[in-house]
Formats: structure tokens, sequence, C-alpha cells
């Protein structure tokens, strides 16, 4: 297993402690690319795929629960999932 598909499954899982650059990973291993936005705002982009509007974690770098539901759903009516 790869380790994009291992992330992949990571992702899957929906963990608690899923970090902030494990999900630029996931989202570039899509063809996301991450823009920056003002604050602790990011936004990320991919040819072809809806944007994904998200707050960067402070400390500690985990994403929130809801934040990785929001981008599962996402990722899966796009079909990337």
């Amino acid at each position: 297993m790869s380790r994009s598909e291992k992330l992949k499954k990571r992702f899957l899982d929906q963990p608690n402690d899923f970090t902030w650059e494990e999900l630029t990973r996931l989202l570039s291993h899509f063809g996301y690319r991450q823009l920056e936005g003002s604050g602790s705002r990011a936004c990320f982009q991919g040819e072809n795929l809806p944007q994904i509007r998200l707050h960067k974690p402070h400390s500690p770098k985990v994403v929130r629960g809801y934040a990785m539901k929001d981008v599962k759903e996402l990722l899966e009516a796009e079909g990337l999932l």
C-alpha cells in the first residue's frame, strides 16, 4: 500500500488527530493546491474541482471534526473517495 493510499485510508477513518499537514498532503494528491487567505483562512483549489475553504487550526495543528466531515463529503461528491 502506497503512502498516499495509507493517508487516504487514515482520512476515511476520520481520526481525532488528523493534522493540517496530512490534510494538505491528501488534497494535493487529488490535484488541489493551497492558496493563502487572510489570517487563518486557507483555500484549496484544483482544476475542475470545487473550492475548499477552511480555517487553519492553531495549536495543536489538528483539523477539527466538522472540517474533516465537510471535506470528506465534498471529496465523495466529486467521486475522489
